[in-house]
């Protein structure tokens, strides 16, 4: 709801002109480059920002909502990555048992960065209608799985379940 005498437009107009310097850090994020390969028995979770983020769960490699472009946008100059984020690459990921996408947003479905992915990638669990983009981009459809609200998705480790937020 927007304030009393506030219109759309002002909004608007602040959103794409107004920058707050508090939006941004004003020095790189600290960050730890490791090799994810080389993980052994360990289990770990490696955050990337946003949403993504590696989890590896005894023996088990699942990655969710990767982005690695540098970019949340389908313009690459806006919506950068926050220095000291993007230090790693799809290059740097393991073999994924799974791949997890929560929705079709550009900052949780990264064309570039799930291009190279494709390689690695044995299963893929997303949101009902994703997986059209995927089938576009050469992922065979017989490793997508889409759930509607309320379905699963179970293998032997675990049980995902597709819920409304």
């Amino acid at each position: 709801m927007l304030a009393e005498g506030v219109g759309y437009s002002r909004v608007m107009y602040d959103f794409f002109f107004k920058k707050s310097p508090n939006n941004v850090p004003k020095q790189a994020l600290p960050s730890v480059k490791n090799d994810l390969s080389e993980s052994g028995n360990e289990n770990f979770v490696v955050w990337f920002g946003h949403s993504s983020y590696l989890m590896v769960m005894d023996g088990l490699t699942v990655l969710v909502d990767p982005v690695f472009s540098g970019h949340a946008s389908p313009i690459g100059f806006t919506t950068k990555s926050f220095e000291g984020t993007d230090v790693y690459t799809a290059a740097d990921m393991p073999e994924l048992d799974l791949l997890i996408i929560t929705h079709d947003h550009w900052d949780h479905l990264d064309y570039e960065t799930l291009t190279q992915l494709r390689p690695k990638t044995k299963k893929i669990v997303t949101s009902l209608g994703v997986g059209a983009h995927l089938q576009r981009w050469n992922f065979d459809k017989e490793i997508i799985h889409e759930l509607d609200w309320n379905e699963h998705f179970a293998s032997e480790a675990f049980k995902i379940t597709a819920l409304p937020a």
